[in-house]
């Protein structure tokens, strides 16, 4: 039995929660679920092979806790949506929180449209450090929001037009999965996460989404994301440029899974996105994997800052493979000086998407 769920009005949602070592947060994420003004009928934290207290934790509270050996987050919100009973999912990492209203909000707004299989929300960022509110809400940061044509179906929901929602999904994830719920049948249905996806696979599957049904949102922020600051963030984001090439290469093979458009998009953008992972790469003293993403930028676009990010960093990569440990740290900073921007103009829907993925994936469960 859930705790402090008793004796208040359940809703037919099972929450699934990823969590990998997360025992100094997963409590406050479940105290938030918890809180509910109208609780969900299944609370399901799925440990991913930690190592410390986090199984112990999340049982505590009344969660019904599946662990497995550790696989990443995706696999993790796959198998908690799979051995979920409820027909309706809901996601929350289990470092972030929810609004109290949460379900109950976005319960009025699925009533409201009986069409809709989907409904997300707005969210803020909260400082780790501090316990502040950052700046500005998701929605209103993501200018192609408002190129989604929406429809009023209560207090501050609305049902997205599916065609417009679409296209605005392939400019930039303007969401985030936490704020969903979904019809679990809907996600197994079009095959749930990519789990070959390291990052980026929120984005993915919200792009199937917007094919697979109609999709309604409330505009107020309901979950809280906590962002901490990883020790690796040029590794994160250079991993979300190469995660979109990877995602613009199954649009190509699956074009009828995604938005009408979708491939035109993420074609144009690839050379930059490749080229942007090569030069944060090569920075980060990674030739060997720098190398790879220019050669393939230079695939689809040639320019003098690509080649030169190539060739550089074809050489460093093959004096550190014949000199492993002994490549001076002044050849190493001369060369490195030779690569100017990979490219001088990058589309900022891009980046700023590269950097919402570092932010949000890059620190989360592996």
């Amino acid at each position: 039995m859930l705790k402090h769920a008793e004796s208040r009005p359940t809703l037919p949602i099972a929450v699934v929660i990823p969590a990998y070592n997360r025992a100094r947060h997963v409590a406050s994420a479940l105290e938030s679920v918890l809180a509910q003004t109208r609780a969900p009928s299944e609370i399901i934290v799925v440990d991913d092979g930690s190592t410390d207290d986090t199984a112990a934790v999340a049982e505590s509270f009344g969660a019904n806790v599946l662990r497995q050996s550790n696989a990443g987050v995706s696999a993790a919100r796959n198998a908690g949506v799979r051995i979920a009973r409820s027909p309706w999912i809901a996601f929350l990492d289990s470092d972030d929180l929810w609004a109290a209203n949460k379900l109950d909000v976005q319960w009025e707004a699925l009533e409201a449209c009986h069409e809709t299989g989907m409904v997300f929300s707005d969210f803020s960022y909260f400082d780790d450090a501090t316990g502040e509110t950052m700046g500005t809400t998701k929605l209103q940061r993501e200018a192609h929001y408002a190129d989604v044509v929406r429809q009023c179906i209560g207090s501050a929901s609305f049902s997205c037009e599916p065609n417009s929602f679409g296209r605005a999904l392939v400019q930039g994830l303007f969401t985030s999965v936490e704020t969903m719920i979904v019809r679990r049948d809907l996600l197994l249905s079009i095959g749930i996460f990519d789990t070959d996806l390291r990052t980026a696979e929120d984005w993915e599957l919200f792009l199937r989404l917007a094919v697979a049904t109609t999709a309604s949102v409330v505009e107020m922020p309901l979950v809280y994301a906590r962002r901490m600051h990883s020790p690796r963030l040029t590794e994160d984001v250079a991993g979300s440029y190469r995660a979109y090439a990877d995602i613009a290469a199954r649009i190509e093979k699956h074009p009828g899974r995604y938005p009408a458009g979708a491939f035109e998009v993420f074609r144009s953008r690839l050379p930059v996105w490749l080229a942007q992972a090569g030069s944060l790469r090569f920075r980060s003293g990674d030739f060997r994997e720098a190398a790879r993403d220019y050669r393939d930028a230079l695939r689809y676009r040639v320019t003098p800052g690509v080649v030169t990010g190539a060739m550089a960093s074809f050489v460093l990569a093959l004096l550190s493979t014949l000199l492993p440990g002994e490549l001076p740290a002044a050849a190493r900073r001369f060369v490195r000086s030779w690569v100017v921007g990979p490219l001088t103009t990058a589309a900022p829907a891009s980046i700023v998407q590269a950097s919402a993925c570092a932010e949000r994936n890059g620190v989360r469960e592996s």
